[in-house]
């Protein structure tokens, strides 16, 4: 019908454009010229939401954000953070995806910034990560996916952007539901 084309035309117009951003995000990612500077952290993290809005709607994931504030300031990379947000949340979304017991389609973010430090927490419900692989799971080439799902190198990249290029801290742990990806950055 005349509907259902138009309700396709337009999932795959959103679908065009969260590839084509996701695109420019690599594009910039890897720009040698990009300079250091002040960014609001939470507007380039409402950016990787909206890149991954429509796939989680197509996959009946619900995103619940929770900020402490509505504005946080950075210094850093804004692609660079912006790629860090967009792979926990990419990650959270598999872990829904592909979990062999589930306890919701949900995904939380939220922030904490305190005088020292801004903290990102991507939280999922999807039963945590086996103690078996955890001590691998920032490592290079490493993943749980199928050989086609992916290569293993977003949770390595993030810790080396958060890292080096931030001076702050990426972690995860288990809760009794699943798993919280933190990232903790200093403010100037």
């Amino acid at each position: 019908t005349e509907e259902h084309l138009e309700h396709m035309t337009q999932k795959a117009l959103i679908t065009l454009n969260s590839l084509s951003k996701t695109i420019d995000g690599f594009r910039a990612f890897f720009k040698t010229d990009e300079e250091k500077k002040e960014f609001d952290a939470l507007k380039h993290l409402h950016e990787a939401v909206m890149i991954l809005e429509a796939e989680m709607r197509d996959k009946q994931i619900d995103i619940i954000e929770s900020h402490s504030i509505d504005k946080i300031i950075v210094f850093g990379y804004q692609h660079e953070f912006q790629h860090v947000c967009y792979q926990l949340i990419a990650n959270a979304k598999d872990a829904i995806l592909y979990a062999p017991s589930l306890f919701s389609r949900t995904i939380t973010i939220s922030t904490l910034c305190d005088s020292e430090f801004f903290t990102l927490f991507v939280e999922d419900e999807a039963g945590g990560v086996p103690s078996e692989i955890a001590h691998k799971i920032f490592e290079p080439y490493f993943t749980t996916k199928a050989t086609n799902k992916g290569m293993g190198v977003g949770l390595y990249v993030s810790k080396i952007i958060i890292e080096d290029h931030f001076g702050g801290e990426i972690s995860f742990h288990n809760t009794e539901r699943g798993a919280v990806f933190s990232i903790k950055i200093p403010l100037k």
